[in-house]
């Protein structure tokens, strides 16, 4: 993909054609975009194939299972049972609820007349003296009026009050606690793409909160953001006899987030103070808390702000992300059964202009331990729940990707073959026209023997030349018994695959040094003369 699209960005700044001819003018090699994009994506799968069959030499997912293992054995034998024999409850110091009755919805139900009877079906009941229908043994009942009053539920609204330090420190029995219940099917799943036949299982814990915030929230939407009351929850924790107080980080039902700076990208918000500001609304509250000496302890991360059950990466360091949690969608609705419905596919989007309504009971709002195997699970994996492949699933998929990385390289290849042969035969052809054109060269003297070598020597020689070696030969055959010298090409006429070696025969050499000890020719260089006379210069060996 990436090869693809480096061809195609490619090709947009410098034209199509740029990036579609063939690498010569002959049409003989595959096209430039053609060679980036199986070459490039024919290596990625060989070495994505080298790394995988590398890592299947070594169990690195052994070593992360044997850590969760670990983990999930301590939580069944001793951390669940602490948690399990922990009490939760929870209460709001700030806002107060205030209760309004309301009086009842009063209204009048009508209802129409009727005839009653036997056969009175086609009695008209706009007419109470109908002949007919009295006839018939049709009694009519006249419409009555009578007035309905339904309840009306009281009007809650909200308070806030100043919180003094023996709310704070838990001395204040005002406002009352709430009971949270520890729940055990929390709907905890790990990556389902992996083995987890290695993976121990578990019962999961965590401590619940029911129906916590109100239906509506309290306050409403302006020009400047959302203007409500925070809600302020404190938490007690006790565990035999350990008590503890955690004051949570005040809460707002509806607040805002900035999207982006640039006014033309700001669709799905409203823009003010150089900003675009979309609405969010909470949807969990989760609670990190941890087993001490000194009994169970709110777990903080590096801004000092309480942990939630989210990790995410502060710099080059994972950790736990804020208890609260705000979405673009309002929290999925109650049910009939006081729980909160199934989410749905698409959930309902808070209007950016106009007041949201949404259902906040049915806020998830929790508390884990940190020992929690999903949570430790979150650690282990960096998040992703995934433990790794194991050593055969590397080895199969490493062997599948150098296959597919041999497939994608096929055609490049062959294309590649195919062009370096016809190169060598234009190379070939080319040298064999060049020699065929050059003039012929002088004949070597009689006294001269000459060899060819390779595969085709008598057939690299042109035609003339060819017939003079064959009659030289048949000539001296017939006059001496033995092969005479036969007529050869110059020595500097060769190639590859073709060579001419020229040597003077014994018996030129015997009367070349007779007439040098004799100091004939002494003034000559080594040569001899034809039939005219004409002195001529030795071949060189």
């Amino acid at each position: 993909s990436m090869a693809a699209a480096f061809v195609a960005s490619a090709a947009l700044r410098r034209g199509r054609q740029s990036y579609t001819r063939p690498l010569d003018e002959e049409n003989n090699s595959p096209h430039v975009c053609w060679t980036i994009l199986f070459g490039a994506a024919g290596i990625s799968f060989l070495v994505s194939g080298a790394y995988y069959l590398y890592s299947s030499q070594h169990d690195n997912r052994a070593e992360v299972v044997n850590v969760y293992n670990d983990k999930v054995l301590a939580w069944e034998t001793r951390d669940r049972n602490v948690l399990l024999q922990s009490s939760f409850s929870y209460r709001f110091l700030s806002p107060i609820a205030s209760f309004k009755n309301n009086s009842d919805y009063c209204y009048n139900l009508t209802t129409d007349g009727s005839w009653v009877g036997n056969n009175c079906a086609d009695c008209n009941i706009s007419l109470p003296d109908d002949p007919l229908c009295s006839a018939r043994d049709c009694s009519y009942i006249p419409p009555t009026t009578n007035t309905r009053c339904d309840p009306v539920p009281p009007s809650v609204s909200y308070r806030p009050q100043p919180i003094t330090d023996a709310m704070r420190q838990g001395l204040s029995d005002e406002p009352a606690w709430t009971p949270m219940r520890p729940q055990s099917d929390v709907n905890d799943t790990l990556d389902p793409d992996q083995i987890t036949q290695d993976l121990s299982s578990y019962t999961p814990l965590r401590y619940l909160a029911s129906q916590a915030f109100p239906e509506r929230a309290p306050g409403q939407w302006t020009n400047d953001g959302f203007e409500g009351p925070q809600f302020y929850l404190q938490v007690r924790a006790a565990y035999q006899g350990l008590v503890n107080y955690f004051n949570l980080e005040p809460v707002s039902l509806f607040t805002e987030e900035v999207t982006t700076t640039v006014k033309k990208q700001c669709h799905s918000g409203a823009w003010r103070n150089g900003a675009c500001y979309r609405r969010i609304a909470l949807n969990r509250i989760c609670v990190q808390v941890n087993m001490t000496y000194q009994g169970w302890q709110l777990v903080t991360n590096s801004r000092g702000t309480n942990a939630g059950c989210i990790l995410k990466m502060a710099g080059k360091v994972l950790e736990p992300d804020s208890e609260k949690t705000y979405k673009y969608y309002c929290p999925p609705a109650m049910g009939p059964d006081g729980f909160p419905e199934m989410q749905p596919k698409f959930p309902p989007a808070i209007n950016s202009k106009g007041n949201a309504i949404c259902d906040f009971r049915s806020v998830n709002f929790s508390i884990r331990s940190s020992a929690d195997p999903v949570i430790q699970a979150r650690f282990i994996t960096k998040t992703t729940l995934n433990f790794g492949a194991t050593t055969d699933e590397n080895f199969k998929q490493g062997l599948a990707f150098l296959l597919v990385g041999c497939v994608v390289l096929m055609p490049l290849c062959i294309a590649f073959g195919v062009k370096n042969v016809s190169d060598y035969r234009a190379r070939r052809s080319r040298r064999m026209d060049d020699f065929l054109s050059r003039p012929s060269p002088p004949l070597a003297p009689s006294s001269y023997t000459g060899s060819f070598s390779g595969p085709r020597s008598d057939s690299r020689l042109p035609a003339s030349r060819s017939s003079a070696r064959s009659s030289g030969s048949q000539g001296s055959s017939a006059s001496s018994g033995a092969r005479p010298p036969a007529q050869y090409p110059a020595p500097d006429y060769f190639d590859d695959d073709f060579v001419i070696h020229f040597a003077p025969s014994p018996s030129a050499a015997a009367a070349e040094a007779a007439a040098r000890r004799a100091g004939e020719g002494a003034q000559e260089p080594p040569g001899w003369r034809d039939a005219s006379g004409t002195f001529v210069r030795d071949l060189p060996t």
